[in-house]
């Protein structure tokens, strides 16, 4: 079966549009339904700690009582990911691409600023969150937003920018 990509160009008028975009939405979420319940059923394996809350419970077995041995295995995986993929506060470094690139003055000021971005934008957290999405379900999804994150002083009323530039989400 081939499949085309969705192009919602051709509907030029906004209510065919709205209904077309309507109804490949309820499609997809359809199709997503049973692997939502799947997902579900793995997640209640994983943290469960008797075999109540699980669909083993109804088999009949008088000990209900379960290890959470899943659940260990996935922090631990995720320990070790995270160990991998940042094992220091430097572990973002720049390659230089020619001579004049590659003066250590320069690179240390790239360097520190790109770690003050991904501090300020909180991206440890959301690596955290998208890897544990791949130990879970197996795959993982993130994009870049542009944000610019503003605090005003009560007192003074004025505005300091916080945070200004990319920002990666799960």
């Amino acid at each position: 079966m081939r499949r085309k990509a969705v192009d919602f160009l051709e509907f030029s008028e906004p209510d065919r549009l709205a209904a077309e975009i309507a109804t490949k939405y309820h499609f997809w979420e359809t199709k997503r339904a049973s692997w939502l319940e799947l997902a579900k059923e793995a997640r209640d394996y994983v943290f469960a700690t008797d075999t109540r809350t699980t669909s083993a419970g109804n088999l009949g077995w008088k000990n209900s009582t379960h290890l959470p041995k899943l659940c260990q295995i996935r922090d631990n995986l995720h320990a070790n990911y995270m160990a991998a993929i940042f094992p220091n506060d430097r572990a973002i470094t720049f390659e230089a691409d020619n001579k004049e690139s590659a003066v250590a003055k320069s690179q240390e000021a790239i360097e520190a600023y790109m770690r003050n971005k991904l501090r300020l934008s909180d991206f440890r957290t959301e690596v955290k969150k998208c890897l544990y999405d791949f130990i879970d379900y197996g795959n993982c999804f993130s994009k870049v937003d542009f944000v610019n994150e503003t605090v005003t002083d009560p007192t003074t009323g004025e505005t300091t920018t916080k945070y200004a530039g990319p920002q990666f989400s799960r």
